[in-house]
């Protein structure tokens, strides 16, 4: 079962994949499988471009910092981990008509 504050996040979504942003839902085992498969833990992160990256760290669900990474290894990872996770990935609109939001 879905959460209350995703339920509330993904009827936010929705508007906003009407007006073009993409979004994308991924189950947890598929995430845990491309994680075993990577020779890094990821964080948070946001990648523009697949050229600036920037990771948010958190502590007990509270965001305590976010770093700009310039090291281009760190940035090949979250790049190859973006493409692992677009690949198992659903679009909002399949995420939708397959599963029952209520």
């Amino acid at each position: 079962p879905l959460p209350e504050y995703i339920r509330y996040e993904i009827d936010y979504w929705r508007n906003s994949a009407k007006n073009g942003e993409e979004i994308f839902f991924l189950k947890e085992d598929g995430f845990a499988g491309i994680k075993s498969t990577l020779n890094f833990e990821p964080e948070d992160f946001w990648l523009f471009d697949d050229e600036v990256l920037i990771i948010f760290y958190y502590e007990n669900g509270d965001l305590m910092e976010e770093r700009l990474i310039n090291d281009p290894k760190i940035i090949e990872n979250y790049k190859q981990l973006k493409y692992k996770l677009s690949e198992q990935a659903l679009p909002i609109s399949k995420f939708l008509t397959d599963f029952t939001i209520s």
